[in-house]
């Protein structure tokens, strides 16, 4: 009976455990039919199963128009019927998909943005040309915060947890609060960063131009280790299992 007993006991606690949630940044997850970031989703799969098949020959369903006076440079964004796309006139746009009409847009700061947008808990998140980071209601267009890093972003960020990074062409990784845009940490690299960075678990990892690969500790930024490959690196890693 004893013996019956702390078998018992063994699988309650056992029981317990598992059922505690991992200390992780716990990735946004893509509803069927979204895309909400570059490559979808954090880890840049850049796959979709519920769209594994495509049938041929493909059909035009709409045309959204971004105004004659600006340009689109960066991949657009869907999520929740909406397309969010940026602009060379500073400004983001949100189209419907059913209609491609404009439900609204805002202008940011009139520098051109070249980083793809990430859209996560009703919030599109993008920097610009020359600097500055924002957070745009996803339903109004309205700012939520910005942040001024004092260079360049042309990286598409990534959202997990209650954070979201994003590099810069001085060579900066940022950590900032999802919510009001505090900074959690930053990490200097040995150059330009080009590559949107990608994360999985409790590691983001981004490449400079300088041909480093990193791995940063999600919660801190601290290094896990790095990997120089002598050759530049613009495009961005893409993470396959854990």
């Amino acid at each position: 009976r004893r013996w019956v007993t702390w078998v018992t006991t063994m699988l309650l606690l056992l029981g317990v455990l598992l059922s505690l949630p991992l200390l992780t940044a716990a990735p946004i997850a893509a509803q069927s039919g979204d895309w909400p970031m570059f490559r979808r989703t954090p880890e840049r799969s850049g796959y979709n199963s519920d769209e594994a098949n495509i049938t041929l020959p493909l059909t035009q369903r709409l045309t959204a128009f971004i105004p004659a006076s600006s340009e689109s440079l960066a991949s657009p964004v869907v999520a929740d019927g909406v397309i969010y796309a940026g602009g060379g006139d500073g400004r983001l746009y949100a189209f419907s998909v059913a209609t491609g009409t404009i439900q609204w847009s805002t202008q940011l700061g009139g520098s051109s943005i070249q980083s793809t947008p990430a859209v996560a808990n009703g919030v599109v998140y993008l920097g610009n040309s020359v600097g500055t980071f924002y957070a745009v209601d996803a339903i109004s267009g309205t700012l939520r915060w910005s942040y001024s890093t004092g260079s360049p972003i042309n990286t598409a960020p990534v959202v997990a947890g209650n954070r979201v990074y994003f590099g810069t062409s001085n060579g900066r990784l940022y950590a900032l609060d999802a919510t009001n845009g505090s900074l959690h940490w930053l990490f200097v690299g040995n150059g330009a960063i080009q590559s949107s960075p990608s994360l999985t678990g409790d590691t983001v990892y981004f490449s400079t131009v300088n041909g480093t690969v990193y791995a940063l500790n999600v919660n801190d930024g601290s290094q896990r280790w790095a990997y120089i490959t002598g050759r530049t690196i613009q495009s961005t890693p893409t993470i396959q299992g854990s």
